[in-house]
């Protein structure tokens, strides 16, 4: 798996934390799911700058964003 479609695959999750908060009334709970939210998305950006890293570092690739 490359770090792009992991990157993909932890922005569906954060996308289905956003539906799943937007549902939710305040409390502990709430609290947990922004948190692991969070978590998800440091780890879709770091994911992101990992895919961002080998494809500059690869000669003769141009990344189109």
């Amino acid at each position: 798996m490359t770090p792009e479609f992991l990157a993909a695959i932890l922005e569906g999750f954060e996308q289905t934390l956003d539906h799943v908060l937007g549902r939710m009334d305040e409390g502990d709970l709430r609290g947990e799911v922004e948190a692991l939210q969070a978590h998800i998305a440091g780890r879709r950006q770091e994911m992101e700058a990992m895919d961002d890293n080998a494809t500059n570092s690869s000669p003769g690739v141009t990344h189109v964003s």
